[in-house]
């Protein structure tokens, strides 16, 4: 097992980049750091990505050469 990085259960449990469905899942391609960098990260934190966009597209929308992804209303968290 590798920890890529450390930090409170709010910090790492994010809403989904694509989706808004809160995850402790990340993009294995891209720093969210890199992605959004008006939010506080923990170092080498990973762009959060739930299981299901994951497995559909297997990376973000940013790493997709997309440049705008909206949740749908009925999938945000709040």
């Amino acid at each position: 097992m590798e920890i890529l990085a450390t930090g409170t259960y709010e910090m790492l449990c994010r809403p989904c980049v694509d989706c808004g469905q809160k995850t402790a899942r990340y993009c294995d391609y891209c720093c969210a750091q890199d992605r959004l960098p008006n939010e506080e990260w923990a170092r080498g934190q990973m762009t959060p990505l739930c299981s299901t966009c994951d497995n559909q597209h297997d990376s973000c929308h940013y790493c997709r050469g997309l440049s705008w992804a909206a949740p749908p209303p009925w999938r945000r968290t709040r």
